[in-house]
Parts: structure tokens; sequence; C-alpha cells
């Protein structure tokens, strides 16, 4: 049975002044089993505006694929990051590394991380570990 996750934030933060940010909505959902698997994400992202405040919606697109379970004795991280202006999302990958050691990716230039997840030798399934989901408005 697959798990589905998420997030739902941004708009003002309090403080003086307020502070604007982002408006995102995201869910992602983890399939039953790993490699060749799809992830399936959908949502919206509504981006600062160049003159103040929200500009329009973008819809959130990508075909993402799960990475593979890791050899004995590592993991790996991964992200699904979210480009801000055109909403394209994308799945990258860590390098596979002693437990412990591994290291989870950054986004690119425009992107925003929205969800980090990690991966053990052993994990059965892609939902066995709680994901980080991403606080844009903290």
């Amino acid at each position: 049975m697959p798990v589905r996750y998420e997030i739902v934030t941004g708009g003002l933060t309090l403080g003086t002044p307020p502070a604007q940010q982002p408006i995102v909505d995201f869910k992602v959902e983890l399939p039953d089993t790993f490699a060749g698997q799809s992830l399936n994400a959908s949502g919206f992202i509504s981006p600062l505006a160049a003159g103040g405040g929200l500009a329009a919606a973008v819809v959130l697109s990508g075909s993402l694929t799960l990475p593979s379970v890791p050899g004995a004795g590592l993991s790996l991280n991964w992200i699904v990051e979210v480009n801000a202006t055109t909403g394209v999302m994308t799945l990258k990958t860590g390098s596979a590394a002693t437990t412990g050691t591994q290291v989870t990716p950054s986004a690119d230039a425009g992107n925003v991380t929205m969800f980090v997840h990690t991966i053990t030798n052993g994990d059965t399934v892609p939902w066995a570990r709680a994901p980080t989901l991403t606080d844009l408005n903290p």
C-alpha cells in the first residue's frame, strides 16, 4: 500500500516587516517497491513576483523514477527538487556510501528541495523510514 506525504506552505511570515514566501502545494506518493518504479508527485508553486507579491501558480511536472537499493553496508540520500519558475521536478541522488557517511545532494540553482529521503541496504519498501519534508516557511 503506497504512502502519501503532502506539504502545503507559504504566504507571509511573522516579523517586522513580514516577509512573503512562495506558496507551495506538493504531494508525493511512495510506492511499495524500489527500482524502476515511478514516484507519483503533483502540486503547484506560486513563486515570488519580481515587483512583490506572488506570481501566477505553476503546475509541478516531471517523470520521477526511484533509485535502486544500494549494496551491503551502504545508504544513499536522494531529493526531489522543484524549479520555482517552471515547476519542473527532478529526482537527484547522492552517491552510495557507508551508512552514516552518505551526502545529501543539493538543489540546483533556481530549484527548491521539497523532499529528502534515505535508502539503506536492506530496505524492502521505499517508505520504510520517514522522509524529511522541506519547511519553506520556518
